[in-house]
C-alpha cells in the first residue's frame, strides 16, 4: 500500500504485527522510528543494521515470550534482501508469539522491496508500505514541522533555501535544523546563506562543481566521508540527482536559447544556484550526459551489491573515470 492508505492504517489502531517499509530512505526511517516506538511503549527494540543481521540471533530473540508480558520488538534495517524461508520463518514466529512485532526498513531497490512484499500480506499477519520521494511541498512541509516539534522559528522561504543547497536531501536538510535552533533566533534566507555556507562544512555542491571542473576533488571527498552524513552510496545518489539537473537545464538552453527553473525543475531556485548550474551545465555536451549518467548508475549498483569490495577505491576510479568523460 502507499502512504496515505498507512496512515489510515495508523490511525484506525489496526497495524498488523509485521511491517515492511521500503522507497524512499527518509520516509522509511522516519516511520521505522514512529513504528519501533509504538510497538515497544517503554521496552527495548532489538536493532539489526544493514551486516549486523544474523538469522539465528533474530531468531532467538523473536521467539521469546516475555515473563512480564513485555513486547518483542524487532526492527531490521538493511539494503540487502532477507533470505525467503528465513524471511518467512522470522514472520510465522513473529505471529505465532505474543506481544512480538516486526519492522522491516528495506534500503535496496524497489523492484526487490515489491518482491519482498508477498511475504506481508494481510493474510500472513504483515502489510508492505511503498514511499515515493516527497515533492518539494511535501518536503517544505516535512522540514516545517520538524522545525515546529523542535521549537525553531523558520519561514518557508528559508526552508526551501535550506532544502535546496543540500540539492533536495531531506535527511540533510532535517540534520541541519539541529544546528540552526542553536543560534536562538528567526531564522531567514539570509542565516541559511551564512551559517549553513559557511559553517566550516564542506559544501556538497560545492564539491560536485569543482569534480565537473576537473579539480582535484580528493581531499574534499574525505573531509565529505570523514564528516559522517554522507556515504559513498548516498554522495553518489547527490552526483546523480545533480547531472540530471544539468543535463535538464542544456536541453533546455539548447531549444530555447534561455533558461526557466520554473520549466525546468518546477520551481524557483536561487540566483546563486541558478547561475551555477547554467554554467555547468554547458560545459558538458549533451551526449556525455548518458555516458556519466550510465557510469553512476553502474557504480551505484556496485557500491550497494558487489560483495568484498573496497568502496572507496571504486568509488574514487569512478570519480576519476567520470572526469576523462568531461
Amino acid at each position: 500500500m502507499y502512504k496515505r492508505e498507512f496512515d489510515n492504517l495508523i490511525k484506525s489502531d489496526q497495524l498488523p504485527s509485521n511491517i515492511l517499509l521500503y522507497g524512499d530512505s527518509f520516509s522509511t526511517g522516519e516511520y521505522a522510528s514512529f513504528l519501533t516506538k509504538k510497538f515497544a511503549k517503554g521496552a527495548e527494540v532489538a536493532k539489526y543494521y544493514f551486516d549486523e543481521y544474523d538469522y539465528e540471533s533474530v531468531k532467538r530473540f523473536i521467539s521469546q515470550a516475555s515473563l512480564f508480558g513485555d513486547q518483542n520488538v524487532l526492527h531490521i534495517k538493511s539494503d540487502k534482501r532477507i533470505p525467503k524461508k528465513e524471511l518467512e520463518s522470522i514472520i510465522e514466529i513473529c505471529n505465532k508469539t505474543p506481544n512480538s512485532y516486526f519492522v522491516y526498513e528495506f534500503l535496496g531497490e524497489d523492484r526487490v522491496g515489491k518482491e519482498l512484499a508477498r511475504a506481508f500480506s494481510p493474510k500472513k499477519g504483515g502489510v508492505d508500505v511503498r514511499f515515493f520521494k516527497p515533492n518539494l511541498n511535501e518536503a517544505i512541509s516535512i522540514l516545517a514541522k520538524r522545525a515546529q516539534k523542535i521549537s525553531l522559528d523558520i519561514d518557508s522561504h528559508a526552508l526551501r533555501e535550506l532544502y535546496m543547497v543540500h540539492n533536495e536531501d531531506l535527511e540533510l536538510a532535517a540534520n541541519e535544523l539541529e544546528k540552526l535552533a542553536l543560534l536562538d533566533k528567526k531564522i531567514s534566507t539570509k542565516d541559511i546563506e551564512t551559517h549553513i555556507f559557511g559553517m566550516g562544512e564542506v559544501n556538497v555542491e560545492h564539491f560536485i562543481s569543482n569534480l565537473l571542473s576537473k579539480k582535484d576533488f580528493r581531499d574534499e571527498l574525505a573531509q565529505i566521508l570523514e564528516h559522517g552524513s554522507l556515504d559513498e552510496v548516498r554522495l553518489i545518489n547527490q552526483i546523480q540527482s545533480f547531472i540530471t539537473t544539468l543535463a535538464l537545464f542544456r536541453i533546455y538552453i539548447t531549444a530555447h536559447g534561455t533558461y526557466n527553473t520554473v520549466e525546468i525543475v518546477g520551481y524557483k531556485l536561487p540566483q546563486k544556484i541558478v547561475d551555477s548550474r547554467v554554467s555547468l551545465s554547458t560545459k558538458i555536451s549533451l551526449d556525455r550526459y548518458e555516458e556519466i549518467l550510465k557510469l553512476l548508475i553502474d557504480t551505484e549498483y556496485a557500491l550497494k551489491f558487489e560483495p568484498n569490495i573496497e568502496k572507496n577505491a571504486l568509488f574514487i576510479s569512478a570519480l576519476i573515470k567520470l572526469q576523462s568523460l568531461l
